[in-house]
């Protein structure tokens, strides 16, 4: 079950499925839900073939309950919502439009509505039309409307269809997941209470044989939508926030060094009869307006960024929807601004305080310059080193995580494999003719000589799963003996296709039929928990009342995350099973994937021409989409920490400009007296090196806390890592040294009578 105090919404976990009777009980008995919808999640991408307009293509339909929208508060945005009688049993078909789709396949048309399109598929569900037949389209829904992407990030809905609360839908199990709104001052711990004292008084009502278990958790709709990346984002917003000290330090230090020479200036100024108030005026606005310019080319690039951000194709909810947020825009202006005039406040009332007669009197360049002033800058430098030491250190500890994710061995060969749904664009029920539909489609694939290994599968890494409850024949009866295990349905050939290994016994044949004694495949964990330390070959599991004896074990594979250890599988001949609802087929040749494709449509094309092959998937593409995020977790930060590091090179190049150009009589006084370049390079050099130590120091000591935070970020990597942060200690003393050196060496290479002629 579910909840959200944002808005009085609430929703469920992935977990937490219903029936539609518990849904209409909900309605009926809670008094803390002011109403209760739900969707289902049980639709895959491409359940549908849409072969209305120019040529088919595979589009996703999201069941949801008629109520959901008005819960939600959202309106279509043309035409209209589902009726009572679209909303029952066997009732007219009838669908709403994603915004996406009406632009992209009916060009934005507002005639749209009233149309009826021909949509063909066999998903979860279907209760209302036989498939095939016209649907009328009733409304498109506003662009802002992505539900499915926010409860399934990297998914997006093409259109919606009614699902009947009814008891017909209800035989169908647990097929909700909830949603309701709260009445106003209801919390998340009172909704918790009240659904888990009415899960099993309103599942008891249900007729016997229609009664599923339910462990009701209620969760808010902001920690379903967020919740996974809030950890990110907190870790994105200190890093813009440790930038922004490094930014406000460098301008310290550039205002700093800037007053100090121009102390001649304010003072003719002020011998000319300027004033105080005057000088301090001027002094601010030029502080102001170079933080505004900064300020304007910071909003420019954050709009190019947004844009990019927006066209990534990721697993994160609303990423396509990212956009300049006014409020964001004058705040950041605002900040620039702020940070202009309180870091210009204190050189300007220092310069303004300027005596004309000993400003004037003042030489441009001191024996021993202001010792003061250089601590105040000495102190900055090891600032900037210290935060861009803790952003480095993140940085390094992302970066290793990710490389030991790409590492991860994933059981299977991803590399020129590629996946094209090959359903049929009819449906067809008889079991015999659908079997021979695919077997044709197996043979036409397998003769193409770019192709090497051809099979079908009716689920894809990382997509849509299931789960079943399997246990050993023997002990079928023992709970404890019974093991939930993801399910396939395979044919001959997906293993090789897939460059999964077959450890012991043999791989599903093309005569394991629904005619032949049924079979399983089961991978080394399932193994282990059914037959821990004995041969699994020749026994026999038991599911759904079936027994099927074990004729391999297989490699243990990777299909719900990277960072996850692999699961229980099992994998069933589909021809010997009629649960399926789609079938992909995955081919893998020796040349590039794409040339691979190129040949699985052309034989489709010959075999099956009305099946839409637009949703086409690289293996490979699959794998590397799920890193999407840390990849752009690991480039934000990654990008900060890189500009973090050359703000404190120049805030380094610019101390020691300074105090060189303070120092620099001293400089020539001591080359005069014998001491050699060298000499002097290494005395200055070895400033350099300590103030940046001191900062590294200061920086690793604040990066172990810091680093703590980005723990559930990590894979096969701690937060105290001592490679990344002797790599890390030995990049900043490097780049700081090289930031130094320069003009080090230029100056000891100076004339030492233009050093000493100078007043």
């Amino acid at each position: 079950m579910c909840s959200s105090a944002a808005r009085s919404r609430c929703t469920c976990s992935s977990s937490c499925r219903v029936q539609a009777g518990y849904v209409e009980g909900l309605q009926r008995e809670s008094r803390l839900l002011q109403d209760a919808a739900g969707y289902s999640p049980f639709y895959r991408e491409g359940d549908y073939t849409l072969t209305t307009g120019s040529g088919p293509e595979r589009v996703t339909g999201v069941p949801i309950t008629c109520n959901l929208l008005p819960l939600l508060g959202v309106e279509p945005s043309i035409g209209r919502g589902f009726s009572a009688d679209e909303c029952r049993w066997q009732g007219p078909p009838a669908v709403l439009l994603s915004h996406g789709l009406w632009v992209r396949r009916f060009g934005a048309d507002p005639g749209v509505v009233g149309r009826s399109l021909t949509l063909t598929g066999r998903a979860l569900g279907q209760v209302n039309g036989e498939n095939g037949q016209t649907t009328m389209v009733v409304g498109v829904l506003p662009a802002s409307f992505d539900l499915i992407n926010m409860v399934a990030p990297g998914t997006a809905a093409d259109f919606y269809r009614p699902f009947p609360l009814a008891a017909e839908t209800d035989r169908m199990g647990n097929t909700l997941a909830l949603i309701g709104r709260v009445v106003p001052g209801a919390d998340v711990e009172a909704v918790q209470a009240e659904v888990a004292a009415l899960a099993g008084t309103l599942v008891s009502t249900l007729p016997s044989g229609r009664r599923n278990t339910l462990e009701p958790r209620v969760r808010h709709f902001r920690e379903q939508v967020s919740g996974r990346f809030r950890r990110a984002v907190y870790v994105l917003a200190a890093a813009v926030s440790l930038v922004m000290l490094i930014v406000c330090a460098n301008l310290s230090n550039l205002l700093l060094a800037r007053s100090a020479a121009r102390t001649k200036e304010i003072a003719v100024r002020a011998a000319l009869g300027a004033d105080r108030r005057r000088l301090i005026t001027q002094l601010l606005t030029e502080s102001v307006l170079l933080a505004a310019m900064g300020g304007v080319v910071g909003l420019g690039l954050a709009a190019l960024g947004t844009r990019l951000l927006a066209a990534l194709e990721a697993p994160i909810p609303l990423l396509s929807a990212v956009r300049l947020d006014p409020v964001a825009l004058v705040l950041a202006l605002g900040l620039s601004l702020a940070v202009g005039l309180t870091f210009g406040v204190l050189p300007a009332l220092r310069l303004s305080a300027t005596v004309p007669g000993a400003g004037l009197a003042r030489k441009s360049r001191g024996s021993s310059g202001d010792r003061t002033q250089r601590r105040l800058l000495g102190s900055l430098v090891v600032a900037q080193v210290a935060l861009a030491c803790v952003l480095l250190v993140g940085a390094g500890l992302l970066g290793r995580s990710l490389v030991h994710l790409l590492e991860v061995d994933l059981g299977y060969q991803p590399k020129e494999a590629v996946a094209v749904r090959v359903d049929p664009a009819q449906r067809i029920d008889d079991v015999l003719a659908r079997t021979a539909y695919y077997d044709g489609v197996l043979d036409q694939v397998r003769s193409v000589p770019t192709i090497r290994a051809a099979g079908l599968i009716d689920v894809l890494p990382f997509g849509f799963n299931r789960r079943w409850t399997v246990a050993v024949r023997e002990r079928a009866s023992d709970p404890h003996a019974q093991v939930g295990t993801f399910v396939r349905l395979v044919s001959d050939g997906y293993l090789s296709a897939m460059g999964i290994a077959v450890v012991a016994g043999r791989d599903i044949a093309a005569t394991d039929t629904a005619n032949t004694p049924p079979v399983a495949l089961v991978n080394e964990v399932l193994a282990r928990a059914l037959w821990p330390g004995e041969r699994a070959v020749g026994r026999v599991l038991t599911t759904g009342g079936v027994d099927r004896e074990v004729v391999g074990v297989v490699r243990a594979t990777r299909h719900q995350a990277l960072d996850d250890e692999p699961g229980a599988e099992v994998y069933f001949a589909f021809r010997q099973l009629d649960d399926y609802a789609d079938m992909y087929l995955v081919a893998h040749g020796p040349e590039d994937a794409a040339v691979t494709l190129g040949g699985v449509r052309g034989a489709l094309a010959r075999v099956a021409p009305d099946v839409a092959t637009n949703d086409a998937r690289f293996i490979e593409h699959l794998v590397q989409r799920t890193l999407t995020p840390q990849r752009l977790i690991l480039g934000l930060l990654g990008g900060f920490a890189a500009f973090a590091l050359l703000l404190a090179a120049f805030g380094i190049y610019g101390m020691i400009v300074y105090v060189l150009a303070q120092r620099r009589k001293e400089f020539g006084i001591r080359l005069a007296l014998g001491e050699s370049p060298c000499r002097l390079r290494r005395r200055v050099l070895a400033r350099i090196v300590a103030l940046a130590g001191t900062g590294v120091v200061i920086g690793l000591a604040a990066s172990w806390p810091a680093t703590q935070l980005m723990r559930g970020l990590l894979y096969a990597v701690t937060p105290g890592d001592p490679v990344t942060f002797v790599a890390i200690a030995s990049v900043l003393l490097l780049a700081a040294t090289a930031a130094g050196y320069v003009p080090v060496r230029a100056a000891a290479r100076g004339r030492v009578l233009d050093a000493l002629r100078e007043d």
